[in-house]
């Protein structure tokens, strides 16, 4: 009974913070995806490819052809300029250098570079910190139809970036356009605002559908947040099995929460036998991720684990000792 209360009370405590403690709003990852998912617009095709690849310079007569571009002010190739300074591709790695770049460009029109720009804005990536500023080129972006645009100002607006209030309806707005021209992570988002009712009418209904549209993409958020509905029966029948084979591929593509509640159901039985050794293994995963979310959480958990198997390690070694020691004495 103890350990169910504790298990009910864990999920509770994540499903509290969940709208919060969210995926974090343009981390360097997301900002190479942008640039992957992006198309080079007028670029030649012989490097418009090529340069995707992160593990593949480009040629010399290639590279000065983007610099003779870049010197005659030409968009497209000021952004691809950016783009190597980002992965660092025949040339050196700068994030600050990138930044200017995708500034410049999204000035003169480049609406990937917009998008870009903005991204790297919230996150301070080469630059200082500037929600206004990005809200504008991503209000610029969504005027001319980039989709990843939508999703991301629909964020903005979810989590009132540089503004007095979050704007939930309009958000709600633009991550349906992104879902529909499949911009994955958006899927997460509506999950978010269907599950909570942010802009919306409650709909665990709806969430579920967002979240296991996501999941099928292989987006990990969308999957942690459905194994949460099975684990704690919020619009779907209760399934802890479900719910574990669901953290347990969020984990698999490290996923540093999903770790965590793998520890948990290990821990506790639910779904799965009780392992404390593999429970502590999953702990262990997740506070390394250094994920802020999770990582103090897990260690804690972690180091109380593995204390208490010591404990139990030293008293059976003290028990079995003393079974030898009588059989020595007969």
């Amino acid at each position: 009974m103890a350990s169910a209360i504790i298990f009910w009370l864990l999920l509770a405590l994540a499903l509290a913070t969940l709208y919060c403690e969210s995926r974090r709003l343009g981390d360097f990852e997301e900002i190479v995806e942008i640039v992957d998912s992006a198309s080079m617009g007028g670029l030649p095709r012989e490097y418009s490819n090529s340069a995707m690849d992160p593990e593949k310079d480009i040629s010399p007569e290639t590279l000065q052809k983007i610099l003779k571009g870049v010197e005659n002010g030409n968009k497209e190739n000021i952004y691809f300029f950016g783009v190597l300074k980002l992965y660092g591709l025949s040339v050196g790695k700068n994030i600050t250098q990138a930044a200017m770049h995708f500034e410049r460009a999204a000035k003169l029109g480049h609406v990937e570079a917009m998008t870009v720009s903005a991204l790297m804005l919230i996150n301070g990536a080469g630059v200082q910190v500037d929600y206004h500023a990005a809200m504008s080129h991503l209000r610029a972006a969504v005027a001319l139809n980039d989709y990843n645009a939508h999703w991301l100002l629909g964020r903005m607006l979810t989590e009132g970036k540089g503004l007095a209030a979050p704007a939930h309806e309009e958000a709600l707005s633009l991550l349906k356009i992104a879902s529909k021209h499949n911009v994955v992570h958006a899927n997460f988002n509506l999950g978010v605002m269907y599950e909570y009712g942010l802009g919306t009418e409650p709909s665990f209904d709806k969430a579920a559908e967002y979240y296991r549209i996501g999941t099928e993409n292989d987006d990990w958020e969308s999957t942690y947040h459905l194994a949460l509905m099975y684990a704690y029966s919020r619009g779907v029948p209760q399934d802890f099995p479900r719910a574990l084979s669901l953290f347990e591929r969020a984990a698999r593509a490290r996923h540093a929460p999903s770790h965590y509640y793998m520890g948990v159901f290990r821990l506790y039985g639910y779904g799965c036998e009780i392992d404390y050794d593999i429970a502590l293994g999953w702990f262990e995963r997740a506070a390394a991720y250094d994920d802020v979310r999770i990582s103090a959480q897990a260690r804690k958990a972690a180091d109380e684990l593995r204390g208490l198997i010591d404990s139990a390690t030293k008293k059976t070694d003290a028990v079995i000792d003393a079974y030898a020691s009588m059989a020595e004495e007969h």
